[in-house]
C-alpha cells in the first residue's frame, strides 16, 4: 500500500478532531452569549427588586459564568489581568446570604416552625444586598462580560482540554471513592462545577440535575437546623435526602464521565 493510503486514516481522524474542536467552541460561544444576555436582564431586575426568584436566578447565572471563565482561564492567558472572576464571586456570595434566608423561611413554614426572626433578618439582608449591588458596579461587570464575548467571537480556536481533563479527573475521583455524609457539602460544590462545565458545551446533565436536587435539599435542611435549632423531623429528612444523594451519586457521575469522554 502506498504511503498516501497509509496516511488517510490518520488524516481523517485529524479532520474529525478539528471539527469537534470547532463544535465545542461554537457551543461554548452560544452558551456564554445566552448567560451574558440573561445576566444583564437579571442584574437590572434584582437591583430594582431583590425577590426570591430574581436572587436565585442571578446567583445561578453568575455561577455558570464563573464556571465558563474558569474553563477559559485554565489554558488561555487572556484572563490573567481581569477581575471579572472575582467580581462575579463577590456577587455570588452577596446573593447567597439572602438566598439561604429565603429557603430557610420557606422550609421553616413547611415544618411549622417560627420564622419571625428570619423575616427580620431577611429584611436587613435585603437592604444590605441593595447597597452591595450598587457598590459592585454593575456596568463594570457588564463591560467585562462584553470583552469576553468579543474575545470568544474573535477566536478561531481555543484549548478546552486541560480544564475538561481536570473536571473528568474530579468526576472519577468522586465516582470511584466512598462518599460519606460528612463529605456531602464538598461533593455538592464539586457536582455544580461538573454540571455547569457540561452545560457550557451543550451536553445533557439530567442525572446530575437530579443528584443536585437531593444534595440541595439536604443542605437547605442543614441550614434550617443551624438557624432555628435542631428539630427531629428536619434532621430525619436531612438524612433521608443525603442518603438519596449518596445512592444516586455513582450513576450520575458515571453518566458525567461518559459525557467528558465523548469530547476528549
Amino acid at each position: 500500500m502506498c504511503r498516501f493510503c497509509w496516511s488517510r486514516p490518520h488524516h481523517k481522524h485529524a479532520k474529525l478532531q478539528q471539527q469537534m474542536k470547532r463544535n465545542l467552541l461554537s457551543q461554548f460561544r452560544k452558551q456564554f452569549d445566552e448567560q451574558a444576555k440573561l445576566f444583564r436582564r437579571l442584574a437590572f431586575l434584582t437591583a430594582r427588586s431583590s425577590s426570591k426568584d430574581h436572587v436565585h436566578d442571578l446567583r445561578v447565572c453568575s455561577r455558570r459564568l464563573r464556571a465558563m471563565l474558569w474553563i477559559l482561564k485554565k489554558d488561555n492567558s487572556y484572563y490573567t489581568d481581569t477581575c471579572l472572576l472575582q467580581d462575579l464571586k463577590t456577587l455570588t456570595n452577596l446573593l447567597g446570604e439572602q438566598r439561604e434566608l429565603d429557603i430557610a423561611i420557606e422550609d421553616g413554614r413547611a415544618y411549622r416552625l417560627p420564622v419571625t426572626g428570619l423575616l427580620r433578618s431577611r429584611h436587613k439582608t435585603q437592604r444590605a444586598l441593595q447597597r452591595g449591588l450598587h457598590k459592585i458596579e454593575r456596568e463594570k461587570i457588564l463591560a467585562e462580560i462584553q470583552q469576553v464575548k468579543n474575545f470568544l467571537h474573535a477566536s478561531r480556536s481555543l484549548r478546552f482540554e486541560p480544564a475538561l481533563r481536570k473536571l473528568d479527573q474530579e468526576t472519577r475521583h468522586w465516582k470511584n471513592g466512598k462518599l460519606r455524609p460528612g463529605k456531602l457539602h464538598e461533593f455538592r460544590i464539586s457536582t455544580k462545577r461538573i454540571r455547569y462545565a457540561l452545560e457550557a458545551f451543550g451536553l445533557p446533565v439530567k442525572p446530575l440535575q437530579k443528584l443536585q436536587d437531593h444534595l440541595g435539599d439536604a443542605h437547605d435542611l442543614e441550614i434550617l437546623s443551624e438557624v432555628l435549632g435542631k428539630h427531629r423531623k428536619v434532621k430525619k429528612d436531612e438524612r433521608k435526602y443525603g442518603l438519596q444523594a449518596i445512592r444516586q451519586a455513582k450513576p450520575a457521575l458515571t453518566f458525567a464521565h461518559k459525557q467528558f469522554k465523548a469530547i476528549l
